[in-house]
């Protein structure tokens, strides 16, 4: 199972050992899971890693969604986010949580649809995002592109602090920044994309159409 699009199984090991301590520890904690969802950068196989301490780590986060039959605790769940990535040595690990009987009532919106055709199953039914209704990609709101934009730009705003007119950023900073600068600009691509009517999942697709 490849995560990222070195295909280095160096790589895909520590994620899956990652992955792994993810899913025990949310099985462990939680009651009535359905199912678990990689989505995100790793979900489609396109994941950004960093050589840190002799180990790969992601570069931003993990991000899953955890389906249940059943509400979680809000705050049990946040506490267990903060767990995991201490645990782990990753900035975050990011979990949506949704119940099982709402999947076919989810909304039209840009993370659904990478949800839909970019999540990868990592515990449950292999058939369970076939629940969500299809979509079109030609179809998507224009509005998921403004907010996608706005979202990107101020997170890049955000990156950078008048203290740069006066030293030179660390790395730490300068990574961040160049991260977010990168986001800004797939942002204006999948904006223009949906302005076409041709938003893609994978980034592949997403850079030659655009």
């Amino acid at each position: 199972m490849f995560y990222t699009i070195q295909n280095d199984p160096k790589m895909d090991q520590q994620i899956d050992h990652d992955l792994q301590a993810i899913q025990e520890r949310l099985l462990s904690a939680f009651e009535g899971i359905e199912g678990l969802v990689l989505v995100g950068g790793f979900g489609r196989g396109e994941g950004g890693l960093v050589l840190k301490d002799g180990k790969y780590r992601p570069e931003n986060d993990y991000d899953l969604e955890m389906i249940t039959n059943q509400p979680v605790d809000t705050e049990k769940l946040l506490e267990t986010e903060r767990g995991l990535a201490q645990d782990l040595g990753v900035s975050w690990v990011h979990i949506e949580n949704r119940q099982k009987q709402n999947l076919s009532r989810l909304p039209f919106t840009q993370y659904v649809y990478d949800l839909k055709y970019g999540g990868r199953i990592l515990y449950g039914p292999e058939e369970m995002l076939d629940e969500i209704p299809d979509m079109n990609n030609a179809n998507l709101p224009l509005a998921e592109g403004e907010k996608l934009l706005h979202t990107r730009l101020w997170c890049f705003l955000g990156a950078y602090t008048t203290e740069f007119e006066e030293r030179q950023p660390t790395d730490e900073e300068a990574v961040f920044m160049a991260s977010q600068m990168s986001k800004a600009i797939l942002a204006i691509c999948d904006a223009n994309l949906m302005l076409k009517h041709d938003y893609q999942v994978q980034y592949q697709n997403k850079s030659s159409n655009f």
